[in-house]
């Protein structure tokens, strides 16, 4: 083998090696290449999916803080908008019994009234409707109950208390008007009637 074979040979072995090199090379790159792009592809799903993360738990954050301050507020404004309605109904509803308790109880303070100048007194239709009997309790009980309510009967009653029934025509004719009376108008006094009144008051 002469020199120029061997050097021929080399230059084929170089070749080679260089072709070898050249493949690897050439498929090194590639493998790398295809690991930058699935590197690159990772970071940015890495990225996006820690981009979805802080915004994620920034909303749940902001909802958390300013949430419950609205759902309080929400709750409180409908806990006063109810109380409101349960003052005002209760408002109503306690107006509504203290008219009616209020008519109720002058009325059968009237009546009672009424039935004790039924006793001193002579209808013009001779009709008396309900007696009571005069009293000290009796008179005692009705300007209690009149607790300056009505300050024509409270002046007059005080008058039977001093034994003054001169007033009984119109004490009845003033409740009996205010009973709606239609029957039993008193005319005059029972003189008779108020004299045992009177004595029995004085003992």
């Amino acid at each position: 083998m002469g020199k120029d074979e061997m050097e021929n040979k080399d230059k084929e072995k170089i070749e080679e090696f260089k072709t070898v090199d050249a493949k690897e090379y050439e498929n090194d790159y590639e493998e790398d290449e295809d690991d930058y792009e699935e590197g690159s592809s990772k970071a940015k799903k890495a990225i996006i999916i820690i981009i979805v993360l802080i915004l994620s738990l920034s909303t749940v954050a902001v909802l958390w803080a300013n949430g419950y301050e609205i759902v309080n507020f929400a709750l409180n404004k409908v806990s006063e908008s109810k109380n409101e309605v349960e003052i005002q109904e209760e408002n109503v509803d306690n107006t509504e019994e203290n008219i009616t308790a209020e008519a109720v109880d002058i009325n059968t303070i009237y009546d009672m009234i009424h039935r004790m100048a039924n006793t001193i007194i002579i209808a013009e239709d001779g009709n008396i409707w309900g007696k009571d009997e005069i009293t000290e309790d009796n008179i005692d009980k009705v300007l209690y109950q009149l607790n300056g309510r009505d300050e024509y009967l409270d002046t007059e009653l005080k008058k039977w208390k001093g034994l003054d029934f001169s007033n009984g025509v119109e004490v009845h004719n003033y409740v009996w008007t205010k009973l709606g009376g239609t029957i039993g108008k008193a005319k005059s006094l029972d003189e008779q009637s108020i004299e045992t009144i009177v004595n029995s008051l004085s003992e």
